[in-house]
């Protein structure tokens, strides 16, 4: 029960969030929330990306996640290999 609540809280936050932040990128500077632009230079933003930079984002973000998810795999034919030698022993 208190798990789920703290699970539910997070998530509420996490929302909450995500809108403010897409009401800060699409107000400009006679919002609600007035932004000061101080660049209309894709290179230079934080809210747009060239085609080279989303490549290159795209490109690590894969990079990262196989490398995670090879070394859980790898991780766990360790563990595996380790349990069954383990009750492999116990039972001589």
């Amino acid at each position: 029960m208190r798990r789920s609540i703290l699970i539910l809280v997070l998530a509420v936050v996490l929302i909450g969030g995500g809108f403010l932040m897409i009401t800060l990128l699409t107000s400009g500077p006679q919002g609600a929330l007035p932004v000061r632009i101080q660049t209309d230079n894709p290179e230079a933003s934080t809210v747009m990306a060239t085609p080279t930079q989303a490549l290159a984002f795209v490109v690590f973000a894969l990079i990262v996640f196989g490398s995670l998810a090879g070394g859980g795999v790898v991780l766990s034919l360790i563990f595996r290999f380790l349990d069954r030698e383990i009750t492999r022993n116990r039972q001589e």
